[in-house]
């Protein structure tokens, strides 16, 4: 929405728009002769954007991503979201100002008030060596400062030429009623006032206060320094932050020594600060040596922590994990790995034994039931520590739980190594860089979110990241920036890398200022509460039924679009579509009605599972019922969408009612599917002897009707991979950005895991890329390319080849694969 002033200025001709990282100009508009004075640009324009898109200070954005400036909420309860105003300079905007009004509900009178609405005003920081692919040059939004103290301090003005976020947080109360709530914001720009309309639709769907995903972040005192002290009391501020966050600290107390007293007043402040479901995780901070745990200061901390647990009724042991040694197969610290597990498994058994053998003792000194007392000791049992390594079979023997990079995750879930773990974290550090998850400054925010979700879809326990709180030059040794702000390279120019948090003391606040960044990881982590909620749900429903349901592939299926193995695929656009899917499903699955499968066949025909309650209604429309079959309470209905049909559908509606509110979710379809055989693709490999590239009866290998196509591989010497290559224009010219994934279907003869990587070259690109890690297990695999709808085709060109490079270096080589076929979804002219 452009202004009054803004208006009368373009009719001057006092804004000549020039470039993309100069935003404006006066010089060269040829209004004026030579003694005409140059008149200052004047103006200003006001725009939103998602609160998934980081506007930077000194760079336009294209018309496309903007809109017209509003605010616009869709929230569960008991939830935060964000939202954001851009102010665009033309001439410098010399003060600002902000005022909410409370918001009514459609048709009531029921208020969502103001209070509930925090304003920030965005700081920007100073990216001169971009870390992320691709990422700009520029000034990076991060920190998010109250706007009371922004005018405070005379940071409520906007250079010309600059952008100005202003930044939107919506808390909504658990108990806020349900419905559409509107309202409006008014932005005063140099006494000329914007009256912005707001509008929060908040569903029938809370957010619990628990914190299920466990995390420990690590927030090493000695930076605090970087508020000009480093007290109990600044400490306690930042720990209470972190659990708001929903993520948890390493260390609770800042002096630490090995004597009762210390241990008494760990577990004092465990209770004080994480005595409560809003607190995942109590991190114990035990010293690494290199015989492991010294002095037995494990059971020290938990055996305090049982007492505190006695004592006031809360399990304060159940929270309790290790960080265990740091990185080791990068340190070559295998030795001192085996030495922490031994001492490690010591200490518990130590203090197993000891809580069993003093249980009359402490039945009568506390309160409690012996089935609590009995829970305490279980807990202890079960305290873990987690190594902060990927899988690696030597280690086995010394590792508790599996913390890889994210990355690093990926190939080793792909290679079956932790699916089957009874727990695993992620791990956050310098790496990896984009498109996998991070929590850079000049990445994403939809990056950092994605977190949660992955948590959810891969079930992971929990997720380690090194530092919050680095107010230091890491590479000086320590050395402590004049100004935290400006400069976003504290370790390494990684941008953003080990601080989460801004000291406050330069604005007079006693804490820390958070960033952008912290606000996009708890939106993630209460997206993944929804849909926790929403697996519990399934569990209760199928438990009534004497079945198991399980969410797991509908959330997949829903949050398809966002993420492809662990890369993070997802658009603005792409992930409010599944926000609001996952919204959706939420509220829907009140009603009782649970998708209980979801399959694709690689080929087009996909169908959907649902379990339907006997009373209750289920209306659906672009997909048809093919079975139905009555069980416990209810009925199993499937219904099915076939993508090589003439006319398809783009999506598929379920619809019920809950009372008098009708209750739908969509599933979204992937379009016409276009299927490239055996029998086209016969010549299209290189890499192989083509005459061996054979088109064979599939029934004699697989036991199903149809052709494969044998793709012999070339023998190569030793500690070199295999690989084949695809070029078939007649495929390639149906991928572009309309095209919504591909799925490459293979029969694998072999016995063992075969490592298995695709690779992508772009016309326009110098270098291939990888699009998928895997590995082939005997029998049907498939490979999927998803996010071809976020691909930069114009830069990139057609898709010159395709790669498959197969084994591990070293490996004895392979005969062959078989190809079935290759299906393009959504495919171009399909």
């Amino acid at each position: 929405m452009k202004n009054k002033t803004l208006k009368r200025n373009i009719k001057k001709g006092l804004n000549c728009v020039i470039g993309v990282a100069t935003l404006f100009a006066t010089a060269g508009c040829g209004l004026f002769n030579e003694e005409s004075p140059v008149l200052p640009p004047e103006g200003y324009e006001l725009w939103s954007v998602p609160a998934t898109q980081k506007v930077l200070q000194d760079v336009a954005m294209a018309d496309g991503v903007k809109s017209t400036a509003k605010v616009e909420i869709d929230t569960a309860r008991n939830e935060y979201e964000n939202a954001q105003i851009v102010i665009s300079a033309i001439g410098e905007v010399k003060e600002y100002d902000v005022e909410l009004s409370d918001l009514v509900l459609e048709g009531g009178e029921t208020v969502y008030d103001k209070s509930n609405i925090s304003v920030y005003n965005m700081k920007y920081t100073n990216v001169i060596s971009p870390w992320t692919p691709e990422a700009v040059i520029g000034w990076y939004p991060d920190a998010i400062l109250p706007f009371d103290a922004a005018v405070e301090y005379g940071e409520n003005t906007v250079e010309a030429g600059k952008n100005q976020s202003i930044w939107f947080s919506f808390d909504t109360p658990a108990e806020q009623a349900v419905g559409t709530y509107k309202g409006s914001v008014k932005i005063t720009v140099d006494g000329e006032e914007n009256v912005l309309p707001v509008s929060v639709r908040v569903r029938n769907v809370a957010v619990t206060d628990t914190a299920h995903a466990k995390s420990m972040f690590i927030n090493n005192w000695s930076y605090y320094l970087g508020e000009y002290g480093d007290t109990q009391e600044l400490v306690d501020i930042y720990n209470k932050a972190l659990y708001e966050y929903r993520i948890a600290p390493t260390s609770l107390i800042i002096d630490k020594a090995d004597t009762q007293e210390y241990y008494e007043a760990y577990a004092e402040k465990a209770y004080e600060i994480a005595g409560h479901d809003g607190a995942s995780t109590i991190a114990l901070p035990c010293t690494k040596s290199a015989s492991g745990i010294p002095n037995s200061m494990l059971a020290k901390y938990i055996r305090e922590l049982a007492k505190k647990s006695l004592e006031t009724g809360y399990n304060l042991v159940r929270k309790a994990r290790v960080y265990g040694i740091d990185e080791p197969i990068s340190n070559n610290a295998l030795d001192k790995t085996k030495a922490f597990s031994v001492s490690f498994y010591q200490n518990i058994d130590d203090i197993v034994a000891e809580l069993t053998a003093e249980k009359q003792a402490y039945l009568e000194t506390y309160d409690v039931t012996e089935e609590y007392f009995d829970e305490i000791v279980e807990s202890a049992a079960n305290v873990r520590f987690v190594t902060t390594t990927m899988y690696r079979e030597d280690y086995v023997p010394y590792v508790d739980v599996w913390c890889p990079h994210f990355n690093s995750f990926e190939s080793g879930y792909a290679m079956g190594l932790y699916p089957d773990e009874e727990e695993t974290w992620f791990y956050g550090a310098l790496s990896p860089r984009a498109p996998y998850p991070n929590y850079h400054i000049d990445d994403g925010l939809i990056s950092s979110r994605m977190v949660g979700w992955f948590h959810s879809i891969y079930s992971v326990e929990g997720n380690i990241y090194w530092g919050v709180n680095i107010y230091a030059d890491y590479d000086g040794s320590y050395q402590y920036f004049d100004e935290y702000y400006e400069n976003p390279g504290h370790y390494r120019q990684v941008n953003g890398d080990g601080f989460l948090f801004y000291p406050g003391k330069k604005y007079g606040i006693d804490g820390p200022i958070p960033s952008i960044r912290l606000e996009s990881i708890r939106d993630g982590y209460e997206e993944y509460e929804l849909l926790y909620a929403i697996n519990e749900k399934y569990e209760e429903i199928g438990a009534a039924a004497g079945m198991e349901f399980s969410a797991t592939e509908t959330v997949a299926d829903i949050a398809s679009s966002l993420y492809t193995g662990m890369k993070v695929t997802a658009t603005n656009e792409s992930f409010a579509t599944a926000r609001s899917s996952l919204l959706d499903l939420a509220e829907f699955t009140e009603s009782g009605v649970c998708f209980i499968d979801y399959t694709d066949d690689g080929e087009g025909l996909i169908e959907y599972k649902l379990f339907v309650p006997d009373d209750v209604s289920l209306t659906v429309t672009g997909a048809t019922k093919s079975s139905e079959n009555a069980v416990n309470g209810g009925k199993i209905v499937a219904y099915t969408a076939d993508m090589k049909a003439e006319t398809v559908a783009s999506k598929v509606r379920f619809e019920t009612k809950i009372g008098e509110e009708t209750i739908a979710v969509e599933r979204r379809l992937t379009g016409k599917v276009t299927i490239f055989g055996a029998e086209a693709l016969k010549n299209s490999f290189g890499g192989v002897v083509t005459e061996d590239c054979l088109v064979i009866d599939g029934e004699t290998m697989t036991g199903e009707a149809g052709q494969l196509l044998r793709v012999s591989l070339p023998t190569v010497e030793a500690m070199s991979k295999q690989e084949a290559k695809l070029t078939d224009s007649s495929l390639f010219a149906k991928l572009n950005g309309q095209s919504d994934k591909v799925v490459f279907n293979f029969w694998y003869d072999g016995q063992d895991n075969l490592p298995v990587e695709v690779f992508i070259k772009y016309k326009g690109q110098r270098y291939k890329v990888s699009i998928s890690a895997t590995a082939f297990k005997q029998g049907w695999n498939t490979i999927e390319w998803t996010g071809l709808s976020t691909i930069n085709w114009e830069k990139n060109g057609e898709v010159e080849y395709i790669l498959f490079s197969v084994g591990s270096s070293g490996d004895a080589a392979r005969a062959d694969l078989y190809l079935k076929n290759i299906v393009v979804y959504g495919a171009k002219g399909g």
